[in-house]
């Protein structure tokens, strides 16, 4: 079993899930957008998955996904957002709640982008090379870049090639930028399982 397996078990990560959700939502954007769009709800679980793959469906202009992932999840997240902040006292006392919870998780040394053993975005590895925490700008600089960069591999992409190929390979970037755009730990990695299965089978063919 891999070590992002192994600490899902561990842990009772909803991981799998997520990646699923990641999978279908990419996989069918095309051809299935009302599945494609739900596989979007599944991964709005976690903003950190939810987020940056929105973004890359809008990029490949899969927008009939987009809209539907983001009106059923707004619409399953109303009614708990509004219990969560009457029970904080109101929208402030809410957002403070949020922020004190962030900062103390950022504090955590498995959480620390400086000290975590585990963490494995790309925001790590530039706090590692300059031996400081990541500040705001590093944060969001890291996440625009990848975003960027991937939403220009999916447009070039699905304008050369078409059929399991090009799935495949779309599927590749979108997990690989997932992962490394924002805070991830080693669970996470369970996104590259199809885009490594695919590798060493020989059936990730990058187009020409």
């Amino acid at each position: 079993m891999s070590r992002p397996g192994y600490s899902n078990l561990l842990l009772g990560q909803t991981t799998l899930e997520l990646v699923l959700g990641v999978y279908v939502s990419i996989s069918l954007a095309g051809s299935r957008p009302w599945l494609s769009g739900l596989g979007l709800v599944a991964t709005s679980l976690k903003p950190t998955f939810g987020l940056p793959l929105a973004l890359l469906l809008l990029s490949q202009r899969s927008y009939r996904a987009t809209a539907v992932g983001v009106s059923i999840g707004a619409v399953l997240t109303m009614f708990p957002a509004a219990v969560l902040i009457r029970s904080a006292g109101g929208l402030g006392e809410f957002a403070t709640s949020v922020w004190r919870a962030q900062s103390g998780l950022q504090s955590a040394a498995v959480s620390n982008s400086v000290l975590s053993p585990t963490r494995v975005d790309a925001i790590t590895v530039v706090s590692h090379l300059t031996r400081e925490d990541a500040n705001v700008g590093v944060v969001v600089t890291v996440f625009a870049v990848a975003m960027f960069v991937a939403a220009a591999a999916l447009r070039r992409v699905r304008r050369q090639c078409r059929g399991r190929s090009c799935e495949l390979y779309c599927m590749s970037v979108v997990s690989l930028a997932i992962l490394v755009c924002i805070y991830h730990q080693v669970y996470c990695a369970l996104l590259l399982v199809i885009p490594l299965t695919a590798l060493v089978s020989g059936e990730l063919i990058p187009p020409e």
